[in-house]
């Protein structure tokens, strides 16, 4: 691949998540070709507001105190799923207490500040969420201590933070999702490994099913 000296053993899970988007969007930022958009740009700095102020704490201190069954929230959350083999960083995780059973139940939330209000939650970040709550039951660390029971899309206005709204996946539903983030992984990893081509459509992790993307009256991606 263009620029590419080693072959990733992970995958980030924002650049799987693109395949709710298009897979030629997916291969895009493998090849290091993802256009970097103005909310983009707003979002990370964004997020560093939100964690102004903020009291540090550590790896150790976050695994002992969801074993310990504490309510409590952490931004920027590093997580590693070796089974689906991908990395990433939760934007913020609210544990709400060992309510049933021996786990400490998480909520993991995203902060988006789009130009406009989403209507839905958009299948790319949908998957991307998805992806997130797999990777911690699938974490060797978090996996045995935290279970994931809902995940949340917050839209927020840039200049004051406001939520403008927010979509909430749980339940049964959240376990599909969760379950079909296997198949987005596997193809991602064909994709990347060049096993196949790239085609315009986008992947659905509600259904499980590969639908039409936005973009495919554009050109061939090709690698």
């Amino acid at each position: 691949m263009t620029g590419e000296t080693f072959h990733r053993s992970l995958l980030p899970i924002s650049s799987v998540s693109l395949l709710g988007s298009c897979e030629t969007r997916f291969m895009e930022a493998m090849e290091g070709k993802q256009k970097v958009t103005k909310p983009m740009l707003i979002g990370k700095a964004m997020h560093k507001k939100l964690e102004e102020g903020l009291p540090k704490i550590t790896q150790e201190q976050v695994i002992s105190q969801i074993k310990e069954g504490v309510r409590f929230y952490v931004r920027e959350l590093p997580l590693t799923d070796k089974k689906l083999k991908l990395i990433g960083r939760i934007d913020q995780l609210n544990m709400l207490g060992k309510t049933s059973g021996s786990k400490n139940q998480g909520v993991i939330i995203d902060d988006k500040y789009p130009k406009t209000a989403y209507r839905g939650m958009p299948l790319y970040y949908k998957l991307q969420l998805s992806a997130y709550a797999a990777a911690v039951g699938n974490s060797d660390i978090l996996g045995p201590i935290c279970d994931i029971v809902g995940i949340s899309l917050v839209c927020r206005e840039a200049e004051t933070h406001s939520i403008l709204n927010t979509f909430n996946i749980e339940g049964k539903i959240l376990d599909t999702c969760k379950g079909n983030v296997s198949i987005a992984t596997a193809m991602a990893w064909e994709l990347y490994d060049r096993k196949k081509e790239p085609e315009h459509r986008r992947f659905d992790v509600g259904s499980g099913e590969w639908v039409g993307c936005y973009c495919e009256s554009g050109p061939r991606h090709t690698l």
